[in-house]
């Protein structure tokens, strides 16, 4: 299972807040570590309050990789506590219209939210229900409406193929875990039973839909 891997080299370049660095990243692709030195340099020397992206796009840089780690070490309130200072993060949601058109940047926020589901639907699976259920839950409805980087790659060029196709393996690997969760914690857990019925239909189309893109193109 490829669950979570990121290839930092692939990360690009900020937005329209930081356009000298955007432009520079465009013409020559500046490498994740360049960028991140620029970015930070230039953030000192601003007084300007950092924006939420940026500060949501900084947490995920730092976290992920410690988050991987705990999640492969069964550490699971960890995680939650890791992503707690970002979860309220306005962000911090890879179908938000600041990511469109990113495909990175909506890869580095996805694995994020899949982390999170991952944690909160193992903290409930551990007996801590109520709370944990109801963010795996929306983070699940998160990930339903999420499309596919191999279908973004083509029109946008923050990221490349081969790293496009490893970030949308990781997707279809949380997506089946969505699937079986939904239909085992749903059903007895207070929502409404269609509204858990539509959320597993979905994740279950998106998992379909996505089997058949990445057999495409590995066999491309």
């Amino acid at each position: 299972m490829a669950i979570m891997q990121i290839l930092l080299g692939q990360v690009p370049a900020m937005s329209e807040a930081d356009n000298a660095h955007l432009d520079q990243w465009s013409q020559g692709r500046v490498g994740l570590a360049s960028y991140i030195r620029a970015l930070v340099n230039c953030r000192a020397s601003n007084s300007e309050p950092e924006h939420p992206h940026t500060v949501l796009l900084r947490h995920v840089l730092n976290s992920w990789s410690k988050g991987v780690d705990l999640l492969m070490t069964r550490r699971y309130q960890d995680v939650v506590d890791l992503w707690q200072p970002v979860c309220n993060n306005p962000f911090l949601d890879c179908t938000h219209a600041e990511w469109q058109g990113k495909s990175a940047f909506r890869a580095m926020i996805r694995s994020a939210i899949m982390q999170l589901f991952v944690a909160r639907a193992n903290r409930a699976g551990g007996g801590s229900l109520g709370e944990h259920i109801r963010l795996a839950y929306r983070y699940a409805e998160m990930l339903s409406r999420e499309r596919f980087l191999l279908e973004t790659v083509p029109l946008d060029l923050t990221l490349d193929i081969e790293p496009a196709l490893i970030q949308d393996q990781n997707f279809a690997d949380i997506l089946e875990l969505a699937v079986r969760w939904s239909r085992e914690w749903l059903p007895s857990f207070d929502v409404e039973p269609a509204d858990a019925a539509q959320l597993t239909q979905k994740l279950i189309k998106q998992k379909v839909e996505l089997a058949g893109l990445i057999e495409k193109h590995t066999r491309a």
